[in-house]
């Protein structure tokens, strides 16, 4: 993609499973994979690029953490320790 290699900022849209770009110099953000050297998406959306960081944003999903993720959350009830 001429665009990822030269560095422009462009809304690039793609498809679970697609190359990004290559994966030398970028670090993976969210759904993204490395294969082959290359960065893929795994899931469809939206490009992300912040600074080194790829990032595919899905439209409407739901979150899917992933290993070190911080998640805030809401106790709503806490169960009888005899039972």
């Amino acid at each position: 993609h001429a665009a990822w290699k030269s560095g422009m900022s462009e809304r690039q849209y793609v498809t679970t499973g697609e190359v990004i770009g290559e994966e030398a110099g970028f670090l993976r953000g969210h759904g993204t994979v490395a294969k082959d050297g290359k960065l893929q998406a795994t899931v469809s959306g939206f490009v992300q690029r912040v600074n080194k960081l790829v990032s595919v944003h899905a439209l409407n999903s739901r979150y899917q953490g992933e290993i070190g993720d911080v998640v805030v959350c809401r106790i709503l009830e806490v169960g009888h320790p005899n039972l």
